[in-house]
């Protein structure tokens, strides 16, 4: 979700009232967040919507919001200085991390595994990732090497395929977001390992897609529509003083697996 402007002007919603939305940015990177905030800021938005890419990014974006007297709203974010929040959509981002941990358990068994991370970056939402990941995965599977990707595509594919290619056992491979995997996937084929699992989240159409057709194992899905519209419903509830929890838990995390992707649909 990019960052997005929020007016009381537009399409209906189910609360019964209606909104205007304009995406102020799709840049995958901090630089491009911040860019985005601005660009909201100069249109003066009623509030902002703002998922980020890390604590670090979210730190520098509120305060410009917060001086222009502007509300923030956080989604899928683990939360900070509730004080200068409008309110924020808490996920259990470190489930996820559990959920793909745990499915490599279930998946290998008692057999000895490598596995290997991609996440988008050493810090924010990425770390609690990693950390879940690390205490959940069971002793028999050994994690061998963690990569970033900073949510650029190359980046995912050249970090996967020399990780094969250093680990020829490499059993099983975590990626941070569906898009980021699909990359990794060229890079785990063009090293030969394509026997490599890999095991994401997002829940995307290509991502459900790409289950089916094998070249991912699992994924864990937040229900990314359900979120966004819980997401739009409470900071304009908010923003009219009606009543509503300021910081609301998320949608808990699911997998889905290829033997079971009509749950997923």
């Amino acid at each position: 979700m990019p960052s997005s402007l929020l007016k009381t002007t537009g399409s209906p919603l189910r609360c019964g009232i209606s909104t205007g939305v304009i995406s102020a940015s799709k840049m995958p990177s901090a630089r491009g967040e911040q860019q985005g905030v601005k660009k909201l800021i100069a249109q003066h938005a009623d509030a902002i919507i703002l998922q980020s890419l890390d604590n670090r990014a979210i730190e520098r974006d509120i305060p410009l919001a917060d001086e222009a007297g502007i509300p923030v709203f956080l989604v899928e974010t683990t939360v900070m200085e509730k004080d200068k929040l409008l309110g924020a959509v808490v996920a259990d981002i470190a489930g996820s991390g559990e959920l793909q941990a745990r499915w490599i358990q279930r998946d290998a068994a008692d057999r000895q595994v490598q596995v290997g991370v991609l996440q988008g970056s050493n810090g924010g939402y990425h770390q609690t990732i990693n950390e879940a990941i690390t205490k959940a995965l069971p002793p028999n599977a050994e994690l061998i090497d963690t990569a970033y990707t900073n949510e650029n595509e190359d980046t995912a594919r050249q970090a996967a395929q020399p990780m094969a290619t250093d680990h020829p056992d490499l059993g099983y491979l975590i990626v941070v977001t569906e898009r980021m995997a699909l990359a990794a996937r060229t890079g785990l084929d063009a090293a030969g390992a394509t026997k490599v699992k890999i095991v994401t989240a997002d829940g995307t159409d290509a991502g459900l897609a790409a289950l089916k057709s094998g070249r991912f194992a699992a994924t864990v899905s937040y229900s990314p529509c359900e979120s966004g519209q819980l997401t739009v419903e409470i900071t304009i509830a908010l923003l009219r003083h009606w009543s509503a929890a300021k910081f609301t838990k998320g949608m808990p995390p699911n997998y889905c697996g290829a033997s079971g992707l009509d749950r997923c649909l």
